[in-house]
């Protein structure tokens, strides 16, 4: 009978990073001579590919976030904002005055 060759382990592909560090271990095997450079190019070639969609994944997560964030402010009442922005206006005339050497 032939002999069972384990397939080697790779580690999930789900982000940038990991699409990195299995880049980087397929580039060290290539250096030591362990896969042929032909079949470590089309690997890292697959990788990038890989690690433009996993990226593409991340950054419409981060845009989702973004957008419920400001879908709180928004649905916060009208006047906080104006509160918020009455504040900063003081804070400011404030530390005018104050570099200036006079008191608020």
């Amino acid at each position: 009978m032939g002999e069972f060759i384990r397939p080697p382990r790779i580690g999930p592909l789900d982000t940038t990073r990991n699409c990195l560090i299995e880049a980087g271990i397929v580039y060290r095997k290539m250096r030591r001579g362990e896969v042929p450079t032909h079949v470590g190019t089309r690997l890292i070639y697959a990788l990038d590919v890989c690690a433009r969609m996993a990226r593409a994944v991340e950054e419409v997560e981060e845009i989702r976030q973004l957008k419920a964030k400001l879908d709180l402010i928004k649905a916060q009442p009208s006047n906080a904002l104006a509160v918020w922005s009455d504040a900063a206006t003081i804070d400011l005339a404030a530390t005018a005055v104050e570099a200036e050497g006079g008191a608020a």
